[in-house]
């Protein structure tokens, strides 16, 4: 199974933070991606009243192992990113989800892979990614910071 990119994720936590500022003038700092193997179901979610975006790891790994398509990866994980950044500003799932669709739609148009996926979750693209434990939560591994526009040192 091929290595997950965390540059990557960066990279596409990047576009998402300025996108959001752009298209919606809201902005939040300091979050820090972590994965965690999850039940299927669950792609990825954001502990409230964390600084953390936890990542399903099955998921994940999935999705670097199918393509080495830059444009791709950022189709799958730039929905996914942007609903977890969206709900770190405490909205609930409905005005989340409906914001998902309209600045995907805004970015990458309206029959794209990214609007499609925040429609239906990635998981209507690629299947349950089932895991090894049986769908057993594992412990959150922090990967370390999605947001290194706001760091002023490098550690």
């Amino acid at each position: 199974m091929k290595e997950i990119d965390i540059v990557e994720c960066r990279r596409i936590f990047r576009k998402v933070k300025h996108t959001v500022k752009r298209i919606a003038g809201i902005e939040r700092p300091s979050l820090t991606l972590a994965i965690q193997k999850l039940p299927p179901h669950i792609e990825a979610y954001h502990p409230v009243g964390t600084h953390y975006v936890v990542i399903n790891r099955d998921l994940l790994s999935r999705i670097f192992s199918m393509t080495d398509s830059r444009e791709t990866i950022e189709s799958y994980l730039f929905p996914l990113l942007l609903h977890e950044y969206l709900h770190s500003f405490g909205f609930d799932e409905n005005y989340t989800y409906h914001l998902t669709i309209e600045i995907c739609s805004r970015v990458f148009g309206e029959d794209s892979l990214a609007t499609h996926i925040a429609k239906y979750g990635v998981s209507s693209v690629i299947g349950r990614v089932e895991s090894e434990e049986n769908g057993r939560r594992s412990s959150v591994e922090v990967i370390g910071d999605l947001d290194l526009d706001n760091q002023s040192y490098i550690a």
